[in-house]
């Protein structure tokens, strides 16, 4: 047991230090000083006609910063479901699967 759990320290440490991370951190902290993204956020969230709102996440998508961002982002989603689906593999932690 100890094994598996120096593994994953070791796999988190890893993923810390690799340049996806790296790049989300970048990125993230860009936009948390753009002005333009934090008020077209801030739109986005205020706004209730459905289609100027996707206007507006257009506009943000065109943002050269958030289009890295999200992209780091989305990556990172998806190793971070495909580790969550191997653990729910071995843990038979399905819902109802207590019962069974």
């Amino acid at each position: 047991m100890s094994e598996i759990i120096e593994k994953t320290y070791k796999l988190l440490d890893t993923l810390d230090k690799s340049d996806l991370v790296k790049n989300l951190t970048y990125y993230k902290s860009k936009l948390l000083s753009n002005n333009e993204v934090l008020s077209l956020v801030k739109r986005i969230n205020k706004e209730t006609n459905n289609e100027e709102k996707v206007k507006l996440k257009k506009d943000l998508y065109n943002i050269n910063d958030y289009k890295h961002y999200m992209e780091s982002y989305n990556e990172l989603y998806y190793i971070v479901l495909k580790i969550n689906k191997k653990y729910s593999e071995y843990t038979n932690t399905k819902e109802g699967a207590c019962n069974e």
